[in-house]
């Protein structure tokens, strides 16, 4: 029918806090998250300056897997918003985590 199904884990950030969920869901097959097949784990993430981006790697063993990857990345972004603006990494609040409707 065109679509693959993944298990996705998705988090967005609103008014509030952080929505965060994880469920079966069709994705298109045009799109690349949905050829992520076999052990290799995938995290896609959505910036307002690059769009999407797609970081994958293996999700078992000994090499670099991409939850390793992107928690970098997050590091790295909060480390630059916090020089912006004018405060340390160890001072940003974290945001409470919404309920899911």
């Amino acid at each position: 029918m065109g679509y693959a199904i993944k298990l996705l884990a998705l988090a967005r950030k609103d008014k509030d806090g952080v929505e965060a969920r994880v469920h079966p869901a069709l994705v298109p097959r045009g799109e690349l998250l949905a050829n992520v097949d076999g052990v290799v784990n995938a995290i896609q993430v959505e910036g307002d300056l690059v769009g999407r981006v797609l970081f994958q790697g293996p999700g078992a063993g000994p090499q670099p897997t991409s939850s390793a990857i992107i928690a970098n990345v997050i590091d790295a972004a909060q480390s630059i918003a916090a020089a912006r603006a004018g405060r340390g990494p160890d001072r940003l609040a974290l945001r409470p985590v919404c309920p899911c409707v």
